[in-house]
């Protein structure tokens, strides 16, 4: 049998405390090994071990690639045994067309016009919007500026979205700006607070902030948006094989940088580094590259993405493209520009484009693992192209042919295409170029009633450059996702765009439903760069399969994280405004979307909550920093150390309905109680559904035992729903019965067994006294005789039979012994159970000397002794409190105090959602200027009250 993830942990964790000297609070399962002392040597010895341990020969570099215990446990657990690393779900070499299919699940956005989310980006481009206008005030000045200067107090400035408005009326149109980078170009698409950045976030000191090009930091921010915008936990992808493919070309930053070269210019204005940034700043292993075809470049990135994901070489992708504009005036001067400044792609008389800038970032993953992992599919990417132009006329001369054949290669079925987002330059040679090669490939067998429709986003944004096919490819991605197709503006049909219609192409004006010719919404995205590097991607719509209901009506558990307590505060204002705005998010989807954003830092805050109301009268006591009932704030501090321990207590019973309501709200738990329920009519003659009730009179051993048996087990089914497992169990009285089964050192039956034999035993009167009560208090007898106490054993003993001793699992504290470490669980240790002393300080204080700091008690709430320095010890259910609240409180407290819940998105209920992220938290970086000081302190949240018991 291959050993288990504790196991593993347990082997690294020993040798580790053995060489080292180490305390057992010191090994944090995602702390780099080398920091903990690990030498190249001893990785080699370690290694060796670990072969031992798991039956085959392992790589020497497998310490190189598994930093972390974490990573260590992850790489053995899911390794093919040939010790190469690829997972049994990995790709095969043998996928169909459907299974090579590539998913968008998450898309980020920054372009002109204040579309700085993907849902203002819609609005923008449904209400057929122009978002080009004038440069910013400060872009006034000479030399290339930045835009949003601090406030005057030197606090930073808060990016929110909103809508733009056209630049068009305003005292700046039709400037020239003499004298500066925008002498003669009066218009363009430009983004606001160019210059500002959450450096603080990503944790970038300011004189590197300063250095870095304006396009590395937007791209950091925008992709944290894609990944927030997918629900994709960036802890989950650290590590993994994810890839970044970046389209950028060039850096104008570096004219601004060039005066005065410090440590951190070269790197910082390098487009190359872009990619690697990010992949640096997110711990992603899979390939990481910059791409520069000009004005493809972006689209060209998303096709090495697409390949990357359909050979295996990437699991989850990043694909972008990022262009700033800091010096307009070599187009200008080349006669590239419009000097109207209206986008008139494919209309009378195209007379030149309009720059803009801005950036996107999408995010892909291999369509079945998509829908394997619960991700939302916004599209599908079909398929792919990349060409050249060859030997054409030059960059003012691309060729027709070219295109042409990239479409026929993207397309398997030309009459299936509803729509084409084009690349719509807007100049007198490309845009005839396009439509020519559009109806060769695509129109040729087009009826009038059924034209190929086209449209340009540039026409909305002006030419992103780099950044111009991501551009279209959200566009359309949004597009697909609303089943509309948005106008396109700026269109006089007649004159150069006259021949459309005899082409079997028709200009989208006003916004359409997308027509389905073949049955599935289809379209195509464009991308020519002047270097000649032709890009196509062909996308459709997904139509999910149905999901069944989830079962569970338990509350929602809203998980917020940030690199301080003040931004966790802030952020939980934020959501309850946005709630109060009426959206109709359900608080499951909420809390599904929310899980999926972690990972932002180690202050955390959970609320647990039903109902609307509830949810933002408690967001808003967070942010106001006021305690409240069923919201946990505190830091993920790692501080299970060797990891959770579960407390089984049998020193008192439950009252009287404890546990019953979660057979209605989770399903585990009632599947649990199902499969005991003939046990313990059989073995106990009772029913322990009918012994959850509310009425129940637990006052008799002989009924409440059982039912402390069946619920403790339930519990435990429940909390092993979310992916917990124990690092260890700790049992005492009447509860170590559950606990030697959670452990796997008994079966449920015998435990049946032995819980029935017990409680027979308890429930007889005495002979100098009233029945026994249903548990026993710690440490006593309850003055039973010693003649009676050794008839009670005897008589036990037989009823059981010989048992033979305990079977492996995982770590065992037993409270029945002096040494409460490596309980055996025979005949001889149940008998010292049923009449010895109850030692649980004496447990507690082992399992704490042992490393372990988070205790859960898996039972209602118990009046235990005060816990050992520096540990944890959270109820599973709370008297007089709804137990569904009561447990998402407990698990709550759990994730905010940093025990891990692996893939918590996927084991939540509700669906993905469109959910505003956090504000950044921008101040100005440029080159060469000083940086406005932080303003205010960040302060500790307090733990909300009677939530856990804790000893610092």
């Amino acid at each position: 049998m291959s050993p288990s993830r504790t196991e593993i942990r347990a082997v690294v964790a020993g040798r580790l405390r053995s060489w080292y000297a180490l305390e057992p609070g010191e090994i944090a399962d995602d702390r780099p090994l080398a920091e903990l002392g690990l030498t190249s040597r001893d990785a080699v010895t370690l290694t060796a071990l670990l072969g031992e341990v798991v039956g085959r020969r392992l790589p020497e570099t497998l310490l190189g690639d598994a930093r972390t215990i974490d990573a260590l446990v992850e790489r053995l657990t899911r390794e093919r045994p040939d010790g190469h690393g690829a997972p049994w779900h990995g790709p095969g070499a043998d996928r169909d067309a459907d299974r090579a299919a590539v998913a968008v699940v998450g898309v980020g956005c920054r372009f002109p016009g204040g579309a700085d989310t993907p849902d203002a980006y819609w609005r923008l481009l449904s209400e057929g919007r122009d978002a080009v206008g004038a440069p910013p005030d400060d872009r006034r000045e000479a030399g290339p500026q930045p835009a949003a200067a601090p406030r005057s107090d030197g606090t930073p400035h808060e990016r929110t979205p909103h809508g733009g408005t056209p630049y068009e009326g305003t005292p700046y149109e039709g400037t020239p700006y003499e004298g500066t980078p925008y002498e003669g170009t009066p218009h363009g698409g430009f983004l606001d607070d160019m210059a500002g950045f959450d450096a603080d976030f990503f944790r970038i000191g300011a004189d590197e902030a300063a250095a870095m090009d304006p396009q590395h930091r937007v791209l950091l921010e925008v992709a944290r948006e894609a990944l927030d915008h997918a629900a994709l936990p960036v802890t989950r992808l650290a590590g993994s094989r994810t890839g970044v493919f970046v389209g950028i070309s060039g850096s104008e930053y570096a004219q601004v940088t060039a005066g005065a070269p410090d440590a951190w210019t070269t790197a910082g204005t390098a487009p190359g580094v872009a990619a690697a940034r990010l992949s640096h700043a997110l711990d992603l292993r899979g390939p990481s590259l910059a791409v520069d075809t000009a004005c493809s470049s972006a689209l060209v990135a998303v096709h090495h993405a697409v390949r990357s994901l359909a050979t295996g070489e990437s699991d989850t992708a990043l694909a972008a493209g990022v262009s700033l504009l800091l010096t307009p005036r070599v187009p200008h001067r080349a006669g590239a520009l419009s000097p109207d400044g209206l986008r008139g792609a494919f209309d009378a008389g195209p007379d030149g484009t309009v720059r803009g800038e801005g950036c996107g970032v999408v995010v892909l993953k291999r369509l079945t693992d998509a829908e394997r992992d619960g991700d939302r599919v916004l599209a599908v990417v079909r398929s792919t192209a990349v060409n050249s132009d060859g030997r054409s006329g030059g960059p003012a001369a691309p060729s027709a042919d070219a295109r042409r054949a990239l479409l026929t290669e993207a397309h398997t079925d030309p009459a299936d295409v509803d729509y084409v987002e084009t690349h719509g330059v807007g100049t007198p040679q490309g845009d005839p170029a396009e439509a020519c090669a559009l109806a060769a490939a695509l129109a040729t067998a087009r009826t009038p009633d059924r034209p190929l429709l086209i449209g340009s986003v540039r026409a909305n944004l002006g030419h992103l450059r780099a950044a111009a096919g991501i551009a279209g490819l959200i566009k359309t991605v949004l597009a697909l996702q609303h089943g509309e197709i948005p106008p396109h503006p700026h269109v006089v049909p007649t004159g150069t765009g006259g021949g459309l219609e005899a082409l079997g192409l028709r200009v989208v004006t006003s916004a359409e439903p997308w027509p389905r010719h073949s049955g599935t919404a289809t379209a195509g995205v464009s991308a020519f760069g002047y270097s000649g590097t032709n890009a196509h991607v062909v996308l459709t719509e997904h139509r999910a399969r149905p999901r069944p209901q989830d079962p569970r009506t338990g509350p929602a558990l809203l998980l917020l994280d940030a690199p301080s307590a003040e931004r966790v505060r802030a952020y939980a204002g934020e959501l309850a405004d946005w709630l109060r705005a009426g959206p109709g998010v359900r608080d499951a989807d909420l809390a599904r979307t929310l899980a999926g954003r972690t990972g932002r830092g180690h202050h955390r805050a959970a609320v647990v909550t039903r109902g609307r109301a509830a949810t933002v009268e408690a967001l808003s006591r967070l942010a106001a920093g006021e305690r409240s009932p069923h919201v946990v704030t505190g830091a993920a501090d790692c501080r299970d150390g060797a990891g959770t321990v579960w407390i089984f207590p049998g020193d008192g019973c439950p009252w009287p309905g404890a546990g019953h309501e979660l057979l209605e709200t989770e399903p585990a738990f009632a599947d649990a109680v199902e499969r005991l329920e003939p046990l313990l009519r059989w073995h106990a003659g009772i029913s322990l559904a009918e012994g959850l009730g509310a009425h129940t009179d637990l006052s008799s051993p002989a009924v409440a035992m059982p039912v402390l048996y069946g619920l403790q087990l339930g519990l435990a089914a429940l909390w092993r729903s979310f992916g917990l497992e124990p690092a260890a169990v700790m049992g005492h009285a009447a509860g170590e019965i559950a606990a030697a089964v959670v452990s796997g050192a008994i079966d449920p039956v015998t435990g049946a067994r032995i819980v029935a034999a017990r409680s027979r035993l308890r429930a007889r009167p005495r002979a100098d006294g009233p029945t026994p009560s249903a548990g026993r208090p710690t440490g006593s007898a309850d003055g039973v005789s010693q003649r009676e106490l050794a008839h009670m054993k005897g008589e036990f003993a037989r009823q059981l039979g010989d048992l033979p001793a305990a079977a492996p699992g995982c770590a065992r504290y037993s409270a029945s012994l002096a040494d409460p470490r490596g309980a055996r669980y025979d005949t001889a240790h149940w008998e010292a159970n049923l009449t010895g002393p109850a030692r649980l300080p004496e447990a507690l204080r082992a399992a704490a000397e042992d490393g372990h700091r988070v205790f859960v008690e898996v039972t209602p709430n118990t009046a235990g002794p005060q816990p050992p320095a520096g540990t944890l010890v959270v109820p599973t259910l709370r008297e007089n409190t709804d137990d569904a609240l009561a447990f998402g409180t407990a698990l709550a407290t759990l994730v905010v105090n940093g025990v891990r819940v692996p893939d918590l998105r996927e084991r939540l209920a509700g669906r993905i959602e469109d959910v505003p992220p956090p504000r950044w938290r921008h101040r100005r970086h440029w080159f060469g200027e000083q940086t406005p000081a932080a303003s205010g302190r960040e302060t500790v949240l307090a733990a909300a009250d009677g939530e856990h018991r804790s000893s610092a």
